[in-house]
């Protein structure tokens, strides 16, 4: 869209007047800018009326839409830091402010998704990272093995990167040049030698899983899963995503379940022969933190998609009705399915112990 000085582009307009009218924003310059309480220092103390954060088109920068606190200096474009910092979730707002952004000639402002324009299709990426295999290494093979026995797969050491696995921890900093570690060494070995992990959906964190006994590690590693700091600060994403296409054309489907394992198994045994699907682990984070990620992807909404949630058969009745407030929040079809396999509680099992047996749909 061109903007001059008698016309301003719709998606910053859409982006201030929904500030103005839930974060008590105040148009400046003639609706060129908006100012707000800026949301990274707090503003003012002893004024509550402040507000020094300008939020507006970056005119040196081919009108991007930016901000910038002449309190604290924090500037930047308008991007997943600040929908974040300030709650926005609203896809509405969201997808033309980015879709506009990136279009502007600026700086790229996500490095986790591509566009492949001839197939119409957005892919979910993590960022490009080594992962490490060691031939003839028992270490290796006995992980590879146990993943393989755990949901009834054959996959390869080819497979490793597709589904971003990390069987040693300190292989997969090493071959990547991470030289910064954010736990002591002996605490490095144990999550080594000790766990596997799957990498996050932007690679900020490691989930690992607990291989051997908790009477052998670390009384912090004691817990079934522990989440590693790659980046070692405390933002990120604590999701684990096995990268999938979405083709806005078709119906989509999202599939979300509580831990790694899971994912992978009804990704190989239920859902591979699909096209048009995100396969989301939580891991702890709930449907709601899965699906907000989501809608801060550029170009992604939720129309034409239906979101399947995959529950433990041990959910408690506070977080079942947790996912159900989250799946309504974001008005979406959705369906809740159980494993209804005898003795199984969820669905990181092979896929002849599993059946689908769907608990409650909405349309």
């Amino acid at each position: 869209m061109n903007t001059n000085s008698g016309m301003l582009p719709q998606e910053y307009i859409i982006l201030r007047d929904h500030l103005v009218a839930n974060y008590n924003g105040r148009v400046a310059a003639g609706g060129k800018e908006c100012t707000i309480r800026c949301p990274f220092c707090g503003d003012s103390k002893s004024n509550p009326r402040a507000q020094k954060m300008y939020v507006g088109l970056n005119r040196k920068r081919n009108n991007v839409i930016s901000f910038n606190c002449f309190k604290c200096n924090s500037s930047g474009d308008v991007g997943l830091a600040f929908f974040r910092k300030l709650g926005i979730s609203d896809p509405n707002v969201i997808n033309p402010v980015m879709a506009y952004n990136n279009g502007r000639g600026g700086q790229a402002l996500y490095d986790v998704s591509y566009q492949d324009m001839r197939a119409n299709r957005t892919y979910y990426t993590t960022k490009n990272s080594e992962i490490p295999w060691r031939n003839n290494n028992k270490e290796y093979r006995d992980k590879l093995e146990y993943i393989n026995r755990r949901i009834g797969a054959r996959l390869t050491p080819n497979d490793l990167y597709e589904y971003k696995i990390i069987l040693n921890l300190k292989d997969y900093l090493e071959v990547n040049g991470i030289n910064q570690i954010t736990r002591t060494p002996d605490i490095i070995d144990q999550l080594s030698y000790g766990f596997l992990g799957f990498l996050s959906a932007d690679s900020s964190y490691a989930i690992l899983r607990r291989l051997i006994p908790e009477s052998e590690v670390h009384p912090s590693l004691r817990p079934r899963y522990v989440n590693y700091s790659i980046t070692g600060g405390e933002y990120g994403s604590k999701i684990y995503c096995i990268r999938e296409g979405i083709n806005p054309m078709y119906p989509n489907n999202i599939c979300i379940s509580e831990g790694g394992f899971d994912i992978l198994s009804l990704h190989y045994n239920i859902w591979y022969p699909f096209p048009n699907k995100i396969m989301f682990a939580s891991c702890g984070k709930g449907v709601g933190t899965v699906l907000n990620y989501i809608i801060h992807r550029p170009g992604m909404n939720l129309f034409n998609t239906v979101v399947h949630v995959y529950i433990d058969n041990d959910i408690t009745s506070r977080d079942y009705a947790r996912y159900i407030a989250d799946l309504k929040s974001f008005s979406v079809p959705y369906v809740i399915h159980n494993n209804g396999y005898p003795g199984e509680k969820d669905f990181g099992v092979p896929g002849n112990h599993i059946w689908d047996f769907t608990s409650e749909r909405r349309q």
